[in-house]
């Protein structure tokens, strides 16, 4: 049984107006009454605490403050602020709207992040965020709304084999997921707009790609570099085969979805309850019922 900080027992201001609530340290804002996490040596140590116990639950809120006790509502994680601890697992505050610069640069162990249930709209998750986080396999992308992927955000993150993504992502930056090779299938959802150069470079495990916005999204000549297009199975909206083939989405073995029961409704309905890969393929559950990614019904 994991042992989780919850970041309740104790608390102090330490330098740079700062609070640290145990496990944890926090830069507050009480004009807003919101506070992000952020590190306790801006080095090698940082953290490095967490190699006893490496798993944390980053509170929703926290309380600070006698004889006026404030609570503050937990809002992001800060720049550099696990950059090189121990840590493997991290459950994240339901009011995560950023993920800073370096974040959680060089967490080699780290293996999971999640996101919980009603996590609020992510507009970023920075540069270098997750840069070789190695061993990171587990992100239920399913739970977090997130809107832009910066460069190098997840860089040689090699442990990714299923990504899928919710509607409402716009942009994947400059070799956001480069050199993440053991990534197999990638789901781009209906807002999908830029992919920037280099995004998926050297990503050699990929097998599948379903994309479900009608418009191509904006792709470089080298977002996918080093990647042999022919062996991938690009799966778009009916009537776009064209649309993809003649903007720069060409060299990849397109099909297009059934628009009959095809995924791409079924992404974008209200009635969507799950969302889902296994052996990697994208299934969807809509009504009780289970549809593969050619909008196919599965008994």
């Amino acid at each position: 049984m994991y042992l989780l900080f919850a970041a309740a027992l104790c608390c102090t201001t330490v330098a740079n107006a700062r609070i640290y609530k145990d496990p944890l340290y926090y830069e507050e804002n009480e004009s807003t009454e919101t506070a992000y996490v952020t590190y306790n040596k801006d080095n090698s140590e940082n953290y490095q605490s967490l190699s006893t116990y490496p798993y944390v639950v980053v509170p929703d809120y926290f309380h600070y403050g006698s004889p006026h006790t404030v609570y503050y509502n937990v809002v992001g994680i800060g720049e550099k602020a696990f950059r090189y601890s121990p840590l493997k697992w991290i459950s994240l505050a339901e009011g995560t709207t950023y993920i800073g610069n370096n974040a959680f640069q060089f967490c080699s162990a780290l293996e999971t992040v999640e996101f919980k249930a009603g996590t609020s709209t992510i507009t970023n998750i920075g540069d270098y965020a997750f840069y070789q986080c190695y061993a990171l396999k587990d992100v239920n992308w399913e739970k977090a709304a997130i809107q832009r992927i910066s460069p190098f955000a997840f860089y040689q993150c090699r442990a990714f084999k299923d990504i899928a993504f919710t509607d409402g992502l716009l942009t994947i930056g400059e070799k956001a997921f480069a050199h993440c090779t053991g990534l197999e299938t990638l789901s781009l959802p209906a807002s999908m707009s830029v992919i920037g150069e280099n995004a998926f470079q050297g990503c050699t495990g990929l097998k599948t790609i379903y994309c479900y916005a009608v418009e191509p999204p904006q792709i470089e000549q080298n977002s996918f570099l080093n990647v042999t297009r022919e062996n991938i199975t690009l799966y778009v909206p009916k009537g776009s085969f064209l649309a993809y083939r003649s903007n720069g989405w060409f060299g990849f073995n397109i099909i297009e979805m059934s628009d009959e029961q095809g995924v791409e409704n079924i992404q974008n309905s209200a009635a969507i309850s799950q969302k889902f890969l296994r052996n990697g393929q994208l299934y969807i559950e809509r009504n009780g019922k289970t549809y593969n990614a050619l909008g196919a019904e599965v008994k």
